[in-house]
Parts: C-alpha cells; structure tokens; sequence
C-alpha cells in the first residue's frame, strides 16, 4: 500500500464563512445592524425578507455596504 500524504486543512475563522450559506466570503457586505454576509447570498435573501437572517430584527433598510476589513483578511488568509 502506497504511503498518501495527508493534504493540509484549512482551519477556516467562523468570521469568515457567510452565515447564510456556510461558505467562505468573498465578497462580504455589512446590513444595516451591522451583520456581514456574502452579497449574493444577502442579495437573495432580502428580495423575499426585510429582516435580518442571524437575528430576525426589521432591518431599517437594505442598504449593503462593501466590507473591506473582512475582504482583506479573508484574501490575506487564503
């Protein structure tokens, strides 16, 4: 039997995962209570709610504001 090298993990932050779909960010957005969620995926869910995903709250808008912050750690750790 051949000897496979274990491939490396990812210990990915939670932070970084969109809380919506699980996955990795790599265009994270921040709603109005501050909450931040890949745009795709917030996009989709605010067509059919105007409340937030994580808490439930009314959201004052749907305003989505580019988060650069996140978007650099997530690309400085990939």
């Amino acid at each position: 039997m051949a000897d496979v090298a274990a491939k490396p993990v990812l210990d990915i932050p939670k932070n970084y995962l969109c809380s919506i779909t699980g996955q990795i960010m790599f265009d994270p957005v921040i709603t109005d209570d501050g909450h931040t969620y890949e745009r795709e995926a917030i996009g989709e869910w605010l067509t059919t709610h105007d409340t937030s995903p994580k808490t439930g709250n009314k959201l004052l808008n749907k305003d989505l504001r580019p988060n650069w912050d996140k978007k650099g750690d997530i690309e400085e750790f990939l």
